[in-house]
């Protein structure tokens, strides 16, 4: 009976060695993903500032477009008064 107590506190510890093996293992693969986490939340701030950037580009285009457009009504209102004039 001591050999089969012997046998079980044996398997015991080598199971609780295993156990604590995996646990630090796990902890490692949880820093690293917490890690990874981070990583992604700062590559998604970079991409919102320059999305940020890219739409006061657009926004800037836009306006220059309709200065262009009023301008080039005035233009064809003069050419077409000036074409009545001859």
């Amino acid at each position: 009976m001591a050999t089969e107590v012997r046998g079980l506190a044996q398997r015991s510890a080598e199971a609780a060695k295993q156990i604590k093996s995996l646990i630090a293992k796990s902890s490692s693969a949880v820093s690293a993903g917490v890690e990874l986490v981070g990583a992604t939340g700062r590559a998604f701030s970079g991409l919102q500032s320059h999305i940020a950037d890219i739409d006061r580009g657009v926004a800037a285009v836009a306006l220059q477009a309709i200065g262009q457009s009023s301008t080039l009504k005035q233009v064809g209102a003069a050419a077409g008064e000036i074409d009545q004039l001859t």
